[in-house]
């Protein structure tokens, strides 16, 4: 646990190798982690947009990548 903690503060990051995870789950897990993204951060990340008039920066996403995000709150 003092290694990922480590990672966390230090790098931002850290990679799990040989988790023994089935690929279908986490396909699956991807699968929903997008269809999330799409249905709701797109919609507030147009929102931000919008309200501080950012200019410059487009306000239609195509192309998030973001399911390998993981929020871990600590215990």
């Amino acid at each position: 646990m003092d290694l990922i903690k480590d990672a966390c503060e230090n790098w931002g990051f850290f990679e799990v190798l040989n988790h023994g995870i089935p690929y279908d789950f986490m396909d699956r897990v991807e699968s929903l982690t997008k269809e999330h993204y799409k249905k709701c951060m797109e919609q507030r990340f147009k929102e931000l947009v919008a309200s501080k008039a950012l200019e410059g920066l487009q306000a239609e996403v195509t192309d998030m990548d973001w399911e390998s995000t993981l929020f871990a709150p600590s215990p």
